[in-house]
């Protein structure tokens, strides 16, 4: 009887059965979002970088290109299970920040790169074979272009990490440290007698050597300079108590 009543109505009931599964598809994607706590219905604002808003929506972009990254590599190398970075609010902020630099610098994220990495760091095992075992696990979610893209844009960023934490060596820095370690220096003494001059010269009167000390008397001494300073430089005194707790007892 009910198989009689489906054909019937096969139609119609085919209509209204596709009209579920479409419903369902929606509301399966939208209905957690919808009751968690935190969501509020309208993409939050996190931060501002280079006079522009930052949001959630952004960052939760980068958390997930970071994520898929850090999976593939670990698949490769299981002890470096974030290789990439991790994904707080701050360290996505941070990736932002790289990849805004990355573009000012034009360096590219393309599949062809993130290829080429991966069989860099993989010590050439990396082949189409092998690639294609390990892209399974996201081969729901995105394309392998997408994924080795995904890989490029976070061996950028930690390139660009890398090139603003190390120290920049100019040459100037390079001539200065040649010459501090090579460079040497000729000198000759003359021996000049002073006593003959000594009586060309009078004693100072107390007037002078009075101005003198007022002139300098608040600058410290100082080897290096031409003019002589009276100031006593800044004392310290100290005293010492200790006590024997083994003889006094």
């Amino acid at each position: 009887m009910p198989f009689e009543v489906f054909r019937r109505h096969q139609r119609k009931l085919l209509a209204i059965f596709a009209i579920m599964a479409m419903f369902g598809f929606v509301v399966s994607d939208s209905l957690p979002r919808l009751l968690s706590s935190g969501y509020s219905g309208r993409d939050q604002k996190v931060a501002e970088l280079y006079g522009k808003a930052v949001y959630q929506s952004q960052l939760n972009e980068m958390a997930r290109q970071r994520s898929r990254a850090n999976m593939f590599v670990a698949s490769l190398e299981p002890r470096m299970p974030e290789f990439f970075g991790g994904l707080k609010q701050r360290d996505l902020i941070d990736a932002l920040i790289l990849q805004h630099e990355a573009d000012r610098l034009g360096i590219p994220a393309t599949p062809e790169m993130g290829r080429a990495w991966l069989k860099r760091i993989s010590g050439g095992r990396m082949n189409a074979e092998f690639f294609s075992l390990l892209y399974t696990r996201f081969s729901n979610e995105i394309s392998e272009e997408h994924l080795l893209a995904d890989i490029a844009n976070q061996v950028r960023l930690a390139t660009v990490h890398q090139l603003l934490s190390e120290a920049i060596v100019t040459p100037y820095d390079v001539y200065r440290s040649y010459r501090e370690q090579n460079e040497r220096i000729g000198a000759k003494l003359v021996e000049i007698p002073v006593d003959q001059f000594l009586s060309q010269v009078a004693e100072p009167s107390a007037s002078k050597i009075e101005a003198l000390y007022q002139k300098y008397k608040d600058v410290l001494p100082d080897p290096a300079s031409e003019t002589p300073g009276f100031k006593i430089p800044r004392r310290i005194q100290l005293e010492v108590l200790s006590l024997d707790g083994t003889a006094l007892a």
